[in-house]
């Protein structure tokens, strides 16, 4: 897990913490790592998250590489702002990064690599979905939007 504050251009205030996530990590045990890494930390007036797995409005569905079973619609987000007393914002990571490094122009894709592959795809300043692999099984999950759907019918996407 990693910790940065940032200005309002993007640019780190503070070099990068990283503490090690624990293996059978639980929902309580990752807010507490995360309120961990604060106190050393500059302070900040708000959070992001970038959590490794299927998020929707601060609501974690899937965790594939952290246990789905323990993170199953855990309010991440709530969670942290109930702890750190702050508003906060949970999304699946892929997206956070993407989002920070997107022009905006055409079709743009992010690609994550790291104990799982994660992808998000924008096109033209609209965030439109994003896919999950997990490496550990041949689970596939697509996530499908309307702008992609509308640009690409179902029935053309591979199985």
């Amino acid at each position: 897990m990693k910790a940065s504050v940032l200005d309002k251009n993007g640019r780190m205030l503070h070099d990068r913490l990283r503490v090690d996530t624990p293996k059978k990590v639980t929902p309580r045990q990752l807010v507490g790592l995360i309120a961990g890494l604060i106190p050393t930390l500059p302070r900040f007036d708000r959070v992001s998250v970038g959590f490794p797995g299927v998020v929707r409005n601060g609501v974690v569905l899937t965790a594939p590489n952290l246990g789905t079973d323990r993170f199953h619609r855990f309010n991440l987000a709530r969670a942290l702002e109930r702890r750190l007393g702050k508003p906060v914002r949970v999304e699946n990571d892929a997206d956070v990064q993407g989002l920070a490094v997107v022009k905006g122009k055409g079709v743009e894709m992010v690609i994550t690599l790291g104990t799982g592959f994660g992808s998000s795809i924008f096109i033209v300043e609209l965030f439109s979905c994003s896919v999950k692999y997990k490496f550990a099984s041949s689970h596939f999950s697509r996530i499908f939007c309307s702008s992609v759907e509308e640009l690409w019918p179902e029935e053309e996407w591979l199985d």
